[in-house]
């Protein structure tokens, strides 16, 4: 056979249709995969788009309720936007932002520090270079300093004043905490804390903190003067303002009242002048009526305690109306009757300083006879009823056990008022009554001279003798009358 003998023309032209039709067909394939392929890619593209515009539609929303502090609404629009792009770290910023105001502010319900310092965590982790992103590790100190981790607070607080040492934010919490976990650093502490204050002088929070390292120095008159800075700068509409300004008047109240209560005064105390003293005092006043109920109690001795800077200024005036107010909080006028004197005896000093204040200033004479009169009728009726609480104690005594067991007086009468004196139901035998001729029927006319008209005549008596006394027992027997005598054993 020929093997060069060549194919028929119509077989060649068979093989080209074929491998022509092979081509157009792989092309057609590759043109429909890319198309469905770009297809993908444009959906893909769609949906990233469509995500991160409801990202960000969502952590629109979330901001404008964290501007307006409801935190609960912020944090679950966050949430939403995290399920969307769980990576999100602008997302899990806001998030540890929002919880953490939670937590200072007191708005329930209240995170778990934890959970908040687990998400500052996975924030670094997500991305390595936040490991010393100076706002996070703040975040993260103030997490720790809030859990009482003061120590490690100052490890993290370290490391944010190496990213940015001249962040005043991280000056002041940096200082803060020196102030407070070490002595040998105090100085030190305080110093940056000033150092913030000279950078951000109106930031009120600076001010606190310094105010709480110098109390915690025992520095009480600069911190007096630190917290009426705090107090007067935090004034914004906004809640953390105003619970920044009521911790600052709270903290400034907690002072003053330590020193009023330990002798009721300051002057001789704190090195603060007495003008001062009566500036930042009649300010805590004023502020002090605005704050909520539960701060509120006591308010009758803090307008006291102004009326004395005032008596010690010499603005006797205005140590009236304090003096007033105080009495008008208590419902007491000096022309009530005096029904306990024990219920009275807190307010005797504060009249007593009214009447020096009415005194000195030459004021309204009638209001000083009327407070020297309540204040002697005070001292009458405190006499009156010490007196007889003297005796009730006595009483208490004797009446311990069998009648006259303690005098050994052995005698039980008929426990009744009577102008024909005491009538005696039993006399022991062997007992001071029974030896000295005292019978069961018999009437105690009178004792040591004096008139009988119920036992307690007899037992106020008794107090006055001692063992081996002779006293004078005049009874009555049917219609005769006998004066025997008693003698004390």
């Amino acid at each position: 056979m020929n093997k060069n003998k060549k194919l028929p023309q119509n077989s060649k032209s068979k093989s080209f249709s074929f491998k022509k039709i092979s081509v157009l067909i792989g092309l057609i394939g590759v043109i429909i995969a890319t198309i469905v392929g770009g297809s993908q890619i444009i959906q893909q593209v769609r949906q990233h788009r469509e995500i991160k515009r409801e990202v960000k539609i969502l952590l629109e929303v979330g901001d404008r309720f964290a501007e307006h502090f409801k935190l609960n609404k912020a944090i679950e629009a966050y949430q939403k936007a995290l399920e969307l792009d769980e990576n999100n770290i602008d997302t899990h910023r806001r998030i540890i932002t929002a919880m953490q105001q939670k937590l200072y502010l007191e708005i329930e319900p209240f995170p778990m520090v934890n959970d908040i310092l687990s998400r500052v965590y996975h924030v670094q982790a997500l991305d390595l270079h936040l490991k010393n992103d100076f706002k996070l590790l703040l975040e993260e100190a103030r997490l720790l300093i809030y859990n009482d981790n003061l120590h490690d607070a100052l490890s993290v607080l370290e490391r944010a004043l190496k990213v940015a040492p001249d962040e005043p934010e991280v000056l002041a919490l940096l200082g803060f905490v020196r102030a407070l976990t070490s002595p040998k650093d105090r100085i030190e502490g305080l110093d940056l804390l000033v150092q913030a204050i000279e950078s951000q002088p109106h930031k009120a929070l600076y001010h606190f903190y310094l105010a709480q390292a110098l109390e915690h120095a025992q520095d009480d008159a600069e911190s007096i003067r630190e917290y009426y800075q705090a107090a007067k700068l935090a004034t914004g509409n906004d809640i953390r303002s105003h619970k920044l300004h009521n911790k600052a008047i709270k903290k400034l109240d907690n002072i003053f009242m330590r020193f009023f209560r330990k002798d009721g005064a300051l002057s001789s105390h704190l090195e603060i002048a007495i003008d001062e003293l009566a500036l930042i005092y009649g300010y805590l006043i004023v502020e002090f009526e605005k704050l909520p109920s539960k701060f509120r109690s006591l308010a009758e001795s803090r307008t006291g305690y102004m009326a004395k800077l005032y008596y010690e200024l010499g603005d006797y005036e205005r140590a009236d109306r304090g003096i007033q107010k105080t009495f008008e909080y208590w419902h007491i006028t000096y022309k009530d009757t005096i029904k306990s004197w024990k219920a009275c005896t807190k307010k005797i000093p504060w009249i007593e300083l009214h009447i020096k204040i009415l005194q000195e200033g030459g004021l309204d004479p009638n209001t000083l006879t009327d407070a020297r009169n309540y204040l002697k009728s005070y001292y009458n009726e405190k006499k009156r009823r010490e007196e007889a609480e003297k005796y009730r104690k006595i009483l208490e005594v004797l009446r311990h056990g069998t009648y006259g067991q303690r005098y050994k007086v052995g005698l039980k009468v008929l426990n009744r008022k009577s102008d024909e004196g005491v009538l005696v139901l039993h006399v022991f035998e062997r007992y001071p009554f029974a030896k000295a001729g005292v019978r069961k029927g018999d009437s105690i006319l009178e004792f040591a001279h004096r008139k009988v008209r119920r036992f307690y005549d007899i037992e106020r008596v008794l107090v006055e003798f001692k063992i081996g006394d002779n006293i004078p027992v005049k009874v009555k027997r049917g219609s005769e009358v006998m004066l025997l005598t008693l003698i004390i054993e």
